[in-house]
């Protein structure tokens, strides 16, 4: 099974992340051609990429983060601005990021990946940037383009939800895109 774990949003805060898309793809001069838009009911922020596991992992999978959510206590976040990665070179995706909560997200991050590692899964090596992926681009963006998509956010409306539990999520891989199926839900519930 390909596995994630994630941070899901109610569908006020996916509505106004939609927005931004309609947005973007006005203020974008690069062909629509070279970019693939992630829709609306997939976004999220992966907080832990575990990729094909085995089943027989998946209970200590499941205890490791049920451990991790139980020590967080449910926290707010706000969209913010929107990005690209990598931050210098060619752009391949286009992110949205958060004007409140991120640190809440890098922590919560931290105690996931700690578990998982307790409990003997590989531990990720790359630094942790809070984001929702709206684009993945073919071909990279033209300096006017990279300029629209870091100053599109300005007057923006930033909506809030407040996280209350982290979702294990498995990634059925197709020809037409990836269809995400949750696993199990784990409360935070830390003090």
């Amino acid at each position: 099974m390909r596995l994630f774990v994630a941070v899901r949003f109610p569908e006020t805060v996916r509505r106004a992340a939609e927005q931004r898309v309609v947005e973007l793809r006005g203020a974008l001069r690069q062909p629509s051609a070279g970019i693939t838009w992630v829709p609306s009911e997939q976004f999220h922020v992966t907080l832990k990429f575990l990729g094909d596991c085995e089943t027989a992992r998946l209970p200590a999978l499941k205890e490791a983060v049920s451990r991790a959510a139980a020590a967080a206590a449910p926290f707010f976040i706000s969209l913010g601005g929107t990005g690209v990665f990598p931050p210098r070179g060619a752009a391949r995706v286009i992110w949205l990021g958060f004007s409140d909560g991120a640190c809440g997200l890098v922590s919560l991050t931290a105690q996931i990946e700690s578990a998982c590692a307790d409990a003997g899964f590989a531990h990720e090596t790359r630094a942790f940037h809070p984001h929702v992926t709206l684009a993945r681009l073919k071909k990279p963006l033209s300096a006017r383009d990279r300029e629209n998509v870091l100053s599109s956010a300005a007057n923006a409306e930033k909506p809030s939800c407040q996280v209350t539990c982290v979702d294990l999520m498995r990634s059925h891989l197709s020809a037409s895109g990836p269809r995400y199926e949750e696993l199990f839900c784990a409360p935070l519930t830390g003090a």
